[in-house]
């Protein structure tokens, strides 16, 4: 009863009638019988879209043995769209004597227990209550049994009957060996794979009967008892395990899940998106309590279902339904989704899953069961970029029931994997745009009649006076807008303010006057009058006070006043940060990224000591700097003694140098100062070692931490043979590929400490130090080498790079974008220098930031990144950009995305980065050599504006260099009328009749 009065409250159709007899109903029924409200409500196994549903458990014994029976017990799930997962069921039951097992075949019991008196034969189990799982797939066949081995994974009926089905054989001693000694087992307990199925007493049925495989023989069992299980959800959790969220295309509000939808139990252990997730220990390891590990999100539920009304045809409309992932720990197999919605009784197609319509009533076709088409989506994978299967349908509209209004196209209930999903409140539904209330004055009608009200009584004009600069000088404090009482409209120039004092009447001439004399004692004084600021007040006083008597001296802003000695010093000190400040290697986006070299030793030879560099190891959030393209890391030193270089693996030098004085074996290298380069792929593996051969290319952190190191191998000979007589190596230097990096002395540090493959041992170096690389822009080029430009919908001006924001020194060497020479210029320059297509800024990268929409409470951008290097592909290309509304990004559509908080308390810098084998390489100019995006970004009210360029980033970097902003007056800016859009009635009816009656009176 209960449960019905549910779901007719959340269809929200009671009268008042009903509705009052309901909530008696509900109170008496607590108020006299709490234990029915928690044994009872909350515990009920009774499924109103799946009544029949349950998993039937079949004992048929097939034999008789000297001490007892052989049976084979099969599992049927006849729930429609209620499946077994992975790591799959664990069926667990009661001896009622003193029975053991024998034997099992296609399944085994977890443990064994207490056969210490039996001598000869054991017993696959011995306990008084054996617990009992599938085997895995792939056992001996001896060991199999039709419908056995598969990990205990059971399909639903509704989605594969012939998967359905698990089944295994036992054999039994110690127990009855005939119908009336046997005793029925009790006490059955399932899990599947979680909590959440009750069972009931085992009964006695007839007996199972056979068919042949030719079907012209029956045989049937000596003895059968079924043991029927059911599911209830509130035996799984308190808690739902799944949300719901709703968007449609009629309103831009996005319905999210609830807050706590699931529950703030997991609150305190979840991982934020952009933690380093590959540094969790345990991450994708399944618990053996099966406990999610989730990602932290408003909702904390495991599993999102996101229902979009997409299209509007005229006799079809389209819904999009996507189910994300946010547990790091599951991977939901055969996953099913149901939903209950009035029109899935006309659906006329479902493209990228497999449908099916539940009829658990004959008269009601509301309910349908989504699920994936096998080895294509039916995999849900665990939270991450492929945590996510999508899906839309068409339905065909029934012209006497579909509506958009008061939410009628989003479904009214969601079960994944049979658990029933929380439903955002129905007030929070996306409602249709309707036509404005009847009757309501405009918001501009009202402030016309305000302000003519003010106009028609007394008003005051008196001026406000600044704040004197000078040195020496009274400074009487500049009243703040807040300060003014009233309506206040600002001047910045006294000029303006005289253009509207002269229809201000009689009362406003004598302040003219007054401002006549000001301005020119300004001017006696040699200052600038525009500079002033004025504040007009309306004052309705009953005596308004008209002047107030202060000196002209101290009306005018004074300008600060210094000496040539002093502005000597100033200049002095401001070159000399422009000459220094450039090369400071600290990034402010990226305070402690640099690049750390590691040096360990990890065993010593006669004559020196092997060492492995398992840096460049780039600790760099920004962008590819470190994930440095073609040709890649280069990295160089000096050695402390007469060193050489015996051997190395993964890397090689690119000298040998004089190695006349050795007769047998030869070194690699003798060079004082050895120049190492990383080894191309696909180079013999007796030359490789771990994180090599990557030709010196090199990810950033942020973007892909296990790509952004790079190690290799060298055998050091005439060194030192112990700690105490290694001299360290000095000098180092780093390209990337090009000029930047500066690296510090090599410095020893504690010694690197390994884990064996199987983490019970630990192994350490004999000897570590690191060497610490940053990176410099101003060191790498004098001019930057990327520009941006902006646009906008809301203003028609483009707001392109600055002219040779780049430096013009290509100018003359660039090439026309229709040049017949085209061809034979794709060929890269040892050097890395540039060939540019001929442009106004002559940069290699354009980066282009347009707004684009502007919705209710989101806005869209474009990022368009363009090449204009003929002989450069940028493998592995970053972009980073600061914004103050980066902390609200919704979604990126075409780029990875990756947010940048180097100081806790500010988060508005992100990263976008390339999808990988999809748009991760920016390809050399030409008609491919570009990457786009958009960006959906929520607003925050308190911030958000399209005014004096809000809408534009502050810094734009790409591949780790800073890109030329145009100067902020020339972004595109909002225009001050507004648009075409006429004046209501009222608004321009109402000033028209106040200025009348104004005039009679």
């Amino acid at each position: 009863m209960l449960k019905i009065l549910s779901r007719i409250t959340h269809k929200r159709i009671l009268n008042v009638h009903s509705g009052i007899t309901i909530v008696l109903l509900y109170e008496c029924i607590f108020s006299f019988c709490p234990f029915f409200e928690v044994n009872a409500c909350d515990h009920v196994a009774y499924d109103p879209l799946d009544p029949n549903g349950n998993i039937t458990i079949k004992w048929d014994v097939m034999s008789w043995t000297s001490d007892g029976y052989v049976a084979v017990v099969t599992m049927s799930n006849f729930q429609m769209y209620r499946h077994i997962m992975s790591p799959g069921w664990t069926l667990g039951w009661t001896w009622a004597k003193k029975e053991v097992i024998w034997s099992m075949v296609g399944a085994q019991a977890t443990e064994q227990g207490d056969c210490s008196k039996f001598k000869g034969n054991i017993p696959h189990c011995c306990k008084r209550n054996p617990t009992v799982i599938d085997l895995l797939p792939g056992v001996p066949y001896n060991q199999q049994i039709a419908n056995c081995c598969k990990g205990g994974v059971v399909a639903s009926w509704g989605q594969d009957s012939s998967a359905a089905v698990s089944s295994f054989q036992l054999s039994v001693g110690l127990s009855g060996t005939s119908n009336k000694t046997v005793r029925l087992p009790k006490n059955f307990t399932l899990l599947g794979p979680g909590p959440g199925y009750t069972c009931g007493q085992a009964k006695t049925v007839p007996s199972s009967i056979f068919l042949s495989s030719d079907g012209r023989r029956k045989t049937q069992a000596l003895m059968t008892w079924n043991v029927t299980c059911t599911y209830s959800q509130m035996v799984v959790s308190k808690y739902p395990n799944c949300c719901v969220s709703f968007s449609s295309f009629y309103n831009s509000t996005i319905t999210p899940c609830t807050s706590c939808a699931c529950g703030c139990q997991n609150k305190n252990n979840c991982i934020m998106s952009d933690t380093k997730i590959e540094s969790v220990v345990g991450l994708h390891t399944p618990t053996k309590d099966n406990m999610p590990l989730l990602q932290c999100t408003q909702h904390n539920c495991p599993v999102r279902v996101h229902w979009h009304v997409k299209v509007n045809y005229k006799e079809y409309w389209r819904v999009k339904i996507t189910i994300t992932n946010f547990n790091y720990r599951m991977n939901y197999t055969q996953w099913t989704l149901v939903a209950q919605h009035p029109n899935l009784n006309n659906i006329t197609q479902v493209f990228s899953f497999a449908y099916k319509p539940l009829i658990p009533y004959t008269s009601t076709n509301d309910s349908g069961m989504f699920y994936g088409i096998k080895f294509y989506n039916d995999v849900l994978m665990e939270d991450g970029p492929d945590g996510n299967v999508q899906s839309e349908m068409i339905l065909q509209k029934d012209k006497n029931t579909f509506t958009l209004k008061e939410g009628w196209a989003f479904p009214q209930r969601i079960y994944f994997n049979g658990d029933e999903c929380m439903m955002p409140l129905p007030d929070s539904y996306p409602l249709l745009a309707g036509s404005a209330p009847a009757n309501q004055i405009a918001l501009s009608t009202l402030a016309s009649l305000v302000l003519l009200i003010l106009l028609a009584f007394h008003w005051k004009i008196f001026i406000r006076w600044g704040e004197t600069t000078c040195p020496g000088k009274t400074r009487p404090k500049l009243p703040t807008h807040k300060s003014v009482h009233g309506f206040g409209l600002a001047w910045h120039t006294a000029q303006g303010l005289m253009e509207t004092l002269q229809d201000a009447g009689t009362e406003a001439k004598k302040n003219e006057r007054d401002m006549k004399m000001l301005h020119d004692e300004c001017h006696r004084r040699a200052f600038d009058p525009g500079e002033l600021i004025f504040v007009m007040e309306f004052n309705n006083s009953a005596n308004p006070v008209h002047h107030t008597p202060f000196e002209a001296k101290d009306r005018c802003q004074w300008q600060d006043c210094y000496s040539f000695r002093e502005l000597k010093h100033i200049f002095s000190v401001v070159i000399f940060f422009m000459m220094v400040s450039h090369a400071i290697a600290y990034d402010p986006l990226d305070p402690t990224g640099n690049i750390t070299i590691k040096w360990d030793v990890v065993s010593w030879t006669p004559d020196g000591y092997v060492v492995i560099l398992p840096g460049s190891g780039d600790y760099e959030q920004l962008p590819n700097v470190p994930a440095h393209h073609d040709p890649g890391w280069t990295l160089s030193w000096s050695w402390a003694k007469k060193e050489v270089i015996w051997s190395m693996v993964g890397a090689q030098t690119t000298e040998q140098g004089d190695c006349s004085k050795f007769k047998a074996n030869i070194p690699h290298c003798c060079e004082k100062t050895p120049t190492v380069v990383d080894l191309l792929p696909g180079v013999p593996y007796n030359q490789q070692i771990a994180n090599c051969c990557k030709a010196g290319v090199v990810a950033a952190w942020g973007q892909d931490p296990a790509g952004s190191v790079s190690s290799f191998q060298v055998s050091v000979g005439q060194a030192g043979t112990s700690n105490k007589t290694v001299k360290l190596p000095k000098n180092f230097t780093l390209l990337g590929p090009g000029p930047g990096y500066t690296c510090g002395p090599a410095k020893i540090v504690p010694s690197t400490i390994y884990l064996t493959p199987d983490h019970r041992r630990k192994t350490q170096a004999m000897m570590t130090w690191n060497v610490t690389c940053t990176y410099s822009q101003f060191l790498a080029s004098k001019n930057p080498t990327c520009c941006v430009s902006f646009s906008s919908f809301y203003n028609d001006t483009m707001t392109p790079c600055p002219s040779c924001a780049c430096g013009c020194r290509n100018k003359n060497m660039c090439i026309s974008s229709d040049s017949k020479k085209l061809k034979a210029l794709h060929n890269p320059k040892r050097s890395n220098t540039p060939l540019l297509q001929c442009t106004h800024h002559m940069c290699p990268i354009r980066v282009h930031w347009h707004v684009k929409l502007n919705y209710k409470d989101y806005w869209r951008v474009k990022i368009a990144i363009t090449n204009f290097n003929y002989r450069m592909n940028y493998t592995q290309w970053t972009l980073v950009a600061q914004h103050p509304n980066l902390n609200n990004v919704t979604q990126v559509f075409s780029f990875d995305y990756k947010p940048l908080v180097p100081y806790e308390s500010i988060n508005d810098t992100g990263m976008f980065y390339g999808m990988k084998f999809y748009n991760d390489l920016l390809v050399e100019a030409g008609q491919h050599g570009n990457v786009q995006s958009e960006v959906l970004l929520q607003k925050n009210k308190d911030t958000f504006t399209f005014k004096q360029g809000w809408a534009f980033p502050r810094k734009v970097y790409f591949n780790g260099d800073e890109c030329k902003l145009p100067p902020p007056d020339t972004y595109p800016f909002l225009p001050n009328s507004a648009h075409a859009n006429p004046f209501a009635f009222w608004t321009m009816a109402a000033p028209l009749l106040l200025m009348i009656l104004y005039t009679i009176w």
